[in-house]
């Protein structure tokens, strides 16, 4: 079959590898859009409308970063499927491929495939995978000609101003309230330290290992999946998650998170030392990088 017309976005961060997919999809007579960063890609998203999207999982989170993490991919890929939403009952009308070298396990191909992506590609792909891979989407997707993409819809996503992360430190008995967004959660002191360190690492475009947290390594390290589900309350209706695991017992935020408000005079005022000390760290990274991160 024929991806004539198509017009696919595609994110990857390796210049090399940009080139080369480029070439592949110009030869099967698409038009593309790329970009390396997750930023750009959303704004394209906005801008445009597309019939497929090609996402490299270590991608940038901005123009200009120096590093670049899996969640950035990963949460683009749910934030594309959050303005392509629709199913044709047996597949999504608009396909997400996913290509990374962390495919290569399958435990990885199946949480991308839960994030909303419709294939997976290894890096670097073999002759021939790229191209077929691309057909095959198309053809489950309903989408094996362009005229069919005209009838897709599209959902507007919401702001990211939705996902910034405040705490304005309001105590309610026991527990410190955060929000995200206009939406509140109230947590206890242990899960309130867990993402303040979240919080630290994310302002200093770092990640934060468990044992930092409070692992002592008897046993599963619960205190993330324990802070999800507190700050459920908080979430948007199709949030799962605000504390991400990267594996080696390296955690971080959520990379479509910015931080807002952080009263730290009021966490200070609790008296209780690892908040206060992780309070004021947080006090100056975010005087450094001038406010929002």
């Amino acid at each position: 079959m024929s991806v004539s017309g198509h017009r696919v976005l595609l994110v990857e961060d390796d210049t090399d590898t940009r080139e080369e997919l480029e070439e592949i999809l110009r030869s099967l007579n698409c038009e593309v859009v790329s970009c390396d960063n997750k930023q750009a890609a959303l704004q394209h998203i906005a801008d445009n409308v597309f019939c497929m999207a090609i996402v490299d999982l270590q991608i940038f989170g901005e123009p200009g970063a120096n590093r670049a993490y899996e969640d950035h991919g990963r949460s683009l890929v749910r934030e594309a499927r959050r303005a392509y939403p629709n199913h044709s009952g047996t597949a999504f009308t608009f396909p997400i491929v996913v290509i990374s070298g962390h495919a290569k396990e399958w435990e990885a191909a199946i949480e991308v495939s839960r994030d909303g992506a419709s294939d997976v590609i290894r890096k670097p792909p073999r002759p021939g995978e790229v191209s077929k891979t691309l057909r095959e989407s198309f053809v489950r997707s309903g989408r094996s000609s362009h005229a069919n993409c005209a009838t897709a819809e599209v959902s507007v996503p919401p702001p990211a101003s939705q996902l910034e992360l405040s705490i304005p430190a309001n105590r309610k008995r026991r527990r410190t309230e955060v929000k995200l967004g206009g939406r509140s959660a109230f947590l206890p002191d242990r899960l309130l330290v867990v993402l303040l360190h979240l919080v630290k690492a994310h302002l200093a475009d770092t990640r934060v290992h468990k044992t930092d947290m409070g692992d002592t390594g008897k046993g599963g390290f619960k205190l993330p999946s324990e802070l999800n589900n507190e700050m459920r309350p908080a979430y948007p209706p199709d949030l799962g998650e605000i504390a991400v695991n990267h594996y080696h017992g390296e955690y971080a935020l959520l990379a479509s998170v910015t931080v807002g408000h952080v009263d730290a005079e009021r966490l200070r005022a609790r008296g209780i030392g690892a908040i206060s000390a992780l309070a004021s760290e947080i006090e100056n990274l975010k005087s450094k990088c001038g406010g929002n991160s």
